[in-house]
């Protein structure tokens, strides 16, 4: 088969999350990217719901803006663009992030979303970009980049193999390695961790 032989990819559809029904779609994309993982543990429809509410503190003091990348009119991925005012002020006013995000193993798909993130970020003065940030550094943060036939830790990410290699194919490079700790059961307290719970038993239980 020519070059010129090949099919044409399918046409790739990224819509910004604007309604209830379009959020209903942004929380079930996981679903699809990681139905053949074993590993992938579900969230909660509702916890998330709740999560991209206006209960969530972190939007006493960020803006943000979700889409749903669609491929033959199936969703295949979503991201987030945010900017946490709390963090320029220390960072600076032109840092912002993306997060949130899931893809099928596309690169042009990939691309599409990672446009409009950076796009609406750039709309609003944001040049410095990193993540992500599900929503602030608060949440989940980074990719998964090892131990991916493990079960997924508390607060750290889990992610498919090929978010680094689409990461990379965009221009972005890695910054930071977060690690996580397994511990046995017969863990043993350093002196100085039993020493706080012992101070704040009567409002710390461990179980």
């Amino acid at each position: 088969m020519s070059e010129h032989d090949k099919p044409a990819s399918p046409k790739v559809t990224v819509r910004p999350v604007m309604s209830y029904r379009d959020m209903s779609k942004f929380i079930d994309v996981p679903w699809r990217i990681y139905a053949n993982d074993p590993m992938w543990v579900p969230p909660l429809r509702l916890e998330r719901r709740f999560h991209f509410s206006r209960f969530n503190p972190f939007f006493k003091h960020g803006q943000w803006q979700a889409w749903v990348a669609y491929q033959n009119g199936q969703p295949v991925g979503r991201i987030s663009a945010q900017i946490d005012s709390l963090h320029q002020e220390r960072y600076g006013a032109d840092s912002g992030h993306f997060g949130l995000l899931e893809c099928i193993d596309d690169s042009e798909v990939f691309a599409a979303l990672m446009l409009h993130a950076e796009a609406w970020l750039a709309s609003r003065q944001v040049h410095h970009v990193s993540g992500p940030f599900n929503l602030s550094i608060n949440q989940e943060c980074g990719i998964l980049v090892d131990g991916f036939d493990t079960p997924p830790v508390v607060m750290m990410p889990h992610s498919p193999r090929w978010y680094g290699r689409l990461l990379e194919e965009q221009g972005y490079l890695p910054l930071k390695d977060l690690l996580a700790y397994w511990i046995d059961v017969d863990y043993k307290m350093p002196r100085v961790m039993q020493t706080v719970i012992d101070k704040f038993s009567s409002h710390i239980k461990l179980s």
